[in-house]
């Protein structure tokens, strides 16, 4: 109950507060990073006490945008604000510390320690094996250039190249799942990338 509790509130102020501009992390992006965490938690065996413990930092991880829509050190603020939230709800300090611990591990380049954490870091980029990565892909550039970044379409390209290159999925579940459908955007990334040369 507290989870679903926690979810209306973080979700409805996501969906209300966030800029328009922020056209990746959004409300849309938090709500599906809880559900693929959910679903990796599972297949990964995670108990229940756990597996919510995972839902509420994949809830919270993005809430830093909401305070600053610079990307930089929004875990951190994303953290401050699920710890001062979750307090008032009555969750431990040893669980508050779990969370944090997973919420700071997405940060790029991504540093998970434990499952848990690996879980949250999948669950956040799990777009990346799918046939959602063009299109996140989009949204993401667009929200880049909204918050006054200059960046020419084949930096752009080349940036992800190098992003999608250097990621590592952690868990089984996304390796096997996910990993296949990743290398297949990598290469049709290589040869876009080859057309502007």
């Amino acid at each position: 109950m507290k989870f679903k509790t926690l979810f209306e509130l973080v979700t409805s102020k996501l969906k209300n507060e966030t800029p328009a501009f922020l056209t990746y992390h959004n409300e849309n992006h938090t709500t599906s990073v809880v559900k693929k965490a959910e679903y990796l938690a599972k297949k990964e065996n995670i108990d229940s006490e756990n597996l919510e413990l995972i839902k509420i930092a994949a809830l919270f991880h993005d809430t830093g945008f909401l305070f600053n829509s610079n990307s930089d050190g929004h875990e951190e603020l994303s953290s401050n604000f699920a710890q001062d939230t979750l307090a008032i709800y009555g969750y431990s300090k040893e669980n508050l510390l779990k969370i944090d611990d997973m919420i700071m591990a997405t940060k790029i380049p991504q540093s998970p320690k434990n499952k848990f954490e690996e879980i949250l870091c999948d669950a956040d980029l799990f777009y990346l094996g799918t046939h959602e990565y063009p299109k996140n892909a989009k949204k993401l550039i667009l929200e880049i250039r909204a918050t006054g970044t200059t960046i020419s379409d084949k930096l752009w390209l080349n940036r992800q190249i190098e992003f999608l290159k250097n990621h590592n999925y952690f868990t089984a579940t996304a390796k096997q799942e996910l990993q296949p459908l990743k290398n297949f955007h990598l290469k049709s990334l290589y040869e876009e990338y080859s057309k502007t040369l």
